[in-house]
């Protein structure tokens, strides 16, 4: 019977490509289509009958055809070994459609070893040479994302908090397809699931305003201030708009203005920005939770921000080297690092590491004739660029902008005394290391766990993660010769990181301190669990591209790792989230902000993969860390959408991000532990009333947490699609129900503003791509479950299925 499955599905994916005047819209409902315009189908249903003219035949690249005809045969001649079968025999039936099966699969695998160059020189399809090379197989590059991605859906990976290899991949169609395929497949009211989902769109619109507004921001920062601070009427010049941002500044801190800038000066405005740090810190801690307060901090960060942007365009355009300006960078970069929209600042820190390597700081000979105290603050300029640099690439899971060859700089003198020199490895620096001798000051002790740390780094991303011997797409072949020795290398590299790691937190714990977010020794220490969860996030998204390989020998070993590893990042997160849970200054809480959103991500990502542990506790500190973002985010002072962002560059999106999240975990896990939520809600109280008061108001979906998740916020590229396939999907004319701005051709901030008003309905959503849903209209949606099956029916999780072992999670 699996034979005759077998093999229908290869007639049928014949038949298909041969079918090419197949409509699109019975292309996705899966239905037969006569091939006319209008088809049958079409024209009973009374919709819009439309044919994709895209190539459907797919290119072949590679050589060999008469090694494909010898599998043919063996294919062949097992199909008519099942066919003489006169009873099934299990006993003799299944392996032989084990070999078929395992036949199969790997038919194209096989091809991979060789390309043709002739036909990839003549390629000419739409999709790339990687995807082809692929063969649309599903083999996957991390845990959510599959090989081949759309561009659209790929940009908010590529550009966000963290990069390619980030949990942030939930916001691709193969993560978001993994949250709600859970959710779908429960029992839970219906109607709540649409509520869930409906406030996950709204994210996607809010990230997209979000986004357009920081573009704006950085494309011309003063002319923003000057559209939201000075009247249109009242013409200004780029010094009168500076004047009135620093004047504007002094006043909100409540500080005689003692400082001019000029405007095209970075010198000046690096100096000022990072005379302020300090200045901004103790205003946050003033500011506590009022939400009068915080709304002056939020625009005087905003001002800093828009300073730094108008920095950051000048820099840019200059061509010369100056080490002054490399000085004040790093000197600012700690404090922007998070308030960069990108969130890791990597077109600052390039700007450093072209002028070091121009001035020739990077060679010990440029310090020759300098006297020592010069030298040495050098010394140390360079090496913590190195470390700005490492830390650009865990951030984006891009490479390094300083190659390790050509460091030739000697260490800082303070570095020397503890025994170090730059020509250790990193096992010899774990080894000689020594955070217990009394001359370790904070300074030396972030200093040189930065330098070990960045030693960790080039060993994870040119041993692992950029190592062509692990990534190389032949891999994927089932004849590839070396399968069995590249995974024992790589199984090895591995196991070498995870140590080095753990030597390094050994070394690191004992010396912190206090674990409060104003200490520097704590900061460091949880970039250093951060670069951990990280390092192990990258290490599992290179051992599912093994588990995904036609080798089938090792996987079970693979799986285990992926699985150890998955249970790793949960504990890391969790003990990380535990000890952030007393940040309660806005100023820190912005701070931590990067490392506080990941965290949050692994440990919910792995709760929802289990949500028949008992996870009180985890829900707890979810719980707590979300209120603590709550209370610093100005949540009650936010009554507009310019509110929500402003100051901030998108920062509070990881806090509405958050919301939903932990919605879905506490939705999922009532569900599958059989409880109520007023069962959940006594649990949490015996640990925590704010813990249960913030749960409370993340299961309603009309408290403040949602307000401008409910908003009219013009739907997002991503949005609007979904809309258009639920109309082929239903064969309705749903997206007419929307509603548009109440000026079609307003900016988005004049549609942010105006929650009240007569609205139109949209006769042609094509005409007018900012609409809006409301949640009655997801609400009235009676064809939900179709929707999903179409959508996202075909999206899995490749990886292993994590089960009861996870109950060390606690």
């Amino acid at each position: 019977m699996n034979a005759s499955h077998d093999n229908r599905i290869d007639k049928n994916k014949k038949k298909s490509s041969r079918v090419s005047k197949a409509c699109n819209t019975c292309r996705v409902r899966k239905i037969k289509c006569n091939g006319k315009n209008p088809c049958e189908s079409c024209a009973h249903s009374g919709v819009e009958c439309t044919f994709d003219d895209r190539r459907t035949l797919r290119p072949t690249l590679y050589k060999n055809e008469d090694d494909i005809r010898k599998d043919l045969r063996t294919l062949t001649t097992c199909v008519n070994a099942l066919s003489k079968l006169k009873s099934i025999d299990p006993a003799k039936l299944d392996p032989l459609v084990n070999d078929l099966q395992s036949k199969l699969s790997g038919f194209r695998n096989d091809m991979r070893l060789t390309v043709e160059t002739n036909k990839v020189a003549e390629y000419d399809v739409d999709a790339s040479i990687e995807t082809e090379l692929l063969d649309s197989d599903p083999i996957r590059f991390s845990r959510f994302i599959d090989a081949v991605i759309d561009e659209n859906e790929l940009k908010p990976v590529v550009d966000g908090y963290f990069g390619l290899y980030s949990p942030l991949s939930l916001l691709t169609n193969q993560g978001f397809g993994w949250l709600f395929k859970k959710l779908f497949n429960s029992n839970l009211d219906h109607s709540k699931v649409k509520m869930t989902f409906y406030l996950y769109m709204r994210f996607f619109d809010l990230s997209n305003y979000c986004s357009n507004q920081t573009t704006k921001n950085i494309k011309d920062p003063l002319k923003t201030y000057k559209e939201e601070y000075i009247p249109g009427s009242v013409e200004c010049t780029e010094q009168d708009i500076v004047d009135r941002m620093l004047n504007r500044y002094f006043l909100l801190l409540d500080m005689p203005q003692d400082k001019t800038i000029e405007f095209n000066d970075p010198k000046a405005i690096l100096s000022f920005l990072n005379e302020q740090i300090d200045n901004v810190r103790k205003f946050s801690t003033l500011a506590g939770t009022s939400p009068q307060m915080l709304g002056s901090y939020y625009e005087v960060d905003h001002i800093l921000s828009l300073l730094s942007k108008k920095c950051e365009h000048i820099l840019r355009k200059s061509t010369h080297s100056d080490l002054q300006i490399s000085i004040l960078l790093l000197g600012q970069i700690g404090y922007s690092n998070d308030r960069d929209e990108n969130g890791h600042g990597r077109e600052v820190i390039s700007i450093v590491v072209q002028n070091l390597i121009t001035a020739g700081l990077n060679r010990w000979e440029y310090y020759v004739g300098l006297d020592e105290t010069t030298a040495n603050n050098y010394r140390l300029l360079w090496w913590r660029s190195v470390w700005w640099d490492r830390w650009a690439s865990v951030s984006t899971g891009k490479p390094f902008m300083i190659d390790e060859k050509i460091s030739f700089c000697l260490l800082p003198r303070e570095w020397v005394r503890l025994g170090l020199n730059e020509q250790m490895s990193c096992e010899m620096l774990l080894t000689t290391v020594n955070f217990t001798n009394e001359s370790v000051t904070d300074e030396i002790f972030v200093d040189v766990s930065q330098h070990v740390l960045s030693k960790l780094i080039t060993i994870e991303f040119q041993s692992i993660l950029y190592n062509n011997e692990f990534t190389d797409y032949r891999i994927f072949s089932s004849k590839y010769p070396f399968f069995e020795k590249t995974l024992h290398d790589l199984l090895s590299q591995i196991e070498q990181l995870i140590w080095k790691f753990a030597k390094l937190d050994e070394l690191m714990k004992p010396q912190i301190g206090d674990l409060v977010p104003e200490n520097p020794r704590f900061h460091v220490y949880l970039t250093m669990k951060y670069c951990n969860v990280e390092a192990l996030n990258m290490i599992e998204s290179i051992l599912i591209r093994f588990a995904n390989s036609p080798r089938t020998q090792d996987k079970n070993l693979i799986k285990k790792l992926i699985l150890k590893h998955r249970l790793d990042i949960f504990k890391i997160s969790s003990e990380s989230l535990q000890n952030l849970s007393n940040i309660k200054t806005v100023f820190y809480n912005t701070e931590y902000s990067k490392l506080i959103t990941m965290f949050f991500m692994h440990v919910i990502i792995y709760s929802i993969d289990n949500p028949a542990c008992n996870m009180i506790n985890t829900i707890h500190n979810v719980c707590t860390i979300v209120n603590n973002s709550r209370l610093c985010s100005q949540m009650s002072a936010i009554t507009t959408l310019n509110d929500a962002i402003r100051g901030t560059n998108g920062s509070n999106l990881p806090t509405y991000f958050s919301f939903v999240l932990t919605r879905i975990f506490l939705q999922i896990y009532m569900e599958k532990r059989n409880i109520t939520e007023e069962y959940l809600l006594s649990e949490l109280a015996k640990l925590d009333k704010n813990s249960e008061s913030m749960c409370r108001d993340i299961l309603d979906i009309n408290s403040p947490c949602y307000t401008i998740l409910l908003s009219k916020i013009a739907n997002s590229p991503l949005h609007t699609k979904i809309l258009k396939d639920v109309n082929r999907v239903t064969k309705t004319k749903f997206m007419d129900n929307f509603t548009p701005p109440v000026s079609s051709s307003g900016t988005n901030s004049e549609v942010a503003n105006n929650n009240s008003g007569s609205v139109s309905t949209v006769s042609n959503p094509n005409a007018n791509s900012e609409v809006f849903t409301t949640l009655d209209d997801f609400l009235q949606m009676n064809a939900f479950s179709e929707i999903y099956e179409v959508l996202w029916g075909d999206l899995d999780d490749s990886s292993p299925e994590i089960h009861e072992n996870s109950k060390l999670a606690e």
